[in-house]
């Protein structure tokens, strides 16, 4: 029993030769190197697919583009209101003719017994060039047709676009307004000299 004990425990305290100890290291360096592999790859490919998504996201948006020419458009009626639903501040009317380069402003004011009196201003080509341009470029063609916030006594803005063609596009803006709105805003003061929206 006392041989077979010392036996035991010789053969427990025999040290693994060079060559065990190469290919235990070699095996652990594969199983490490296939896993980064194997992370890569799916890295790799989770990059792939968020590009591709986010691609297709942008030529979505562009098909889906409308691009307006300037004598696509025959005019564009503004009617806007500082809220309070029009019964206390002015709410202003604007009629942009594109035909007749003219800008027609009309003010109501409630709290005011006079008659308000439309007032007529011209643009030039380079100015309806200018506003064509920009109009594209921040989409105010593709606005929604309605951005509402379900508040009360907020204010309003509707918008007609007639084109060439007979059709027309409206938006209604009433406490939310779209993303390009203030942008926009500049647009038109500087291309028709009044700050419609």
């Amino acid at each position: 029993f006392h041989k077979f004990r010392r036996l035991k425990l010789k053969k427990r305290s025999i040290k693994p030769s060079s060559r065990t100890v190469q290919f235990y290291a070699q095996t652990r360096y594969k199983n490490a190197d296939q896993k980064y592999c194997t992370y890569n790859h799916k890295l790799r490919n989770g990059i792939f697919i968020f590009i591709v998504i986010a691609a297709a996201i942008i030529v979505r948006s562009f098909v889906n583009k409308m691009v307006v020419d300037v004598k696509d458009v025959v005019s564009i009626e503004i009617d806007e209101s500082g809220g309070n639903g029009g019964f206390i501040t002015p709410s202003y009317f604007y009629k942009i003719d594109f035909n007749n380069n003219t800008v027609t402003e009309h003010i109501e004011n409630p709290m005011n017994t006079i008659t308000q009196t439309d007032t007529k201003t011209t643009f030039t080509e380079e100015d309806k060039s200018y506003f064509i341009k920009y109009a594209n470029y921040y989409g105010f063609f593709n606005w929604k047709e309605s951005y509402d916030n379900d508040c009360y006594d907020m204010k309003s803005t509707n918008i007609c676009i007639t084109f060439k063609d007979g059709t027309q596009k409206n938006i209604n803006c009433y406490g939310k307004f779209p993303l390009t709105y203030d942008k926009m805003k500049k647009v038109f003061e500087k291309a028709f000299g009044h700050n419609m929206l």
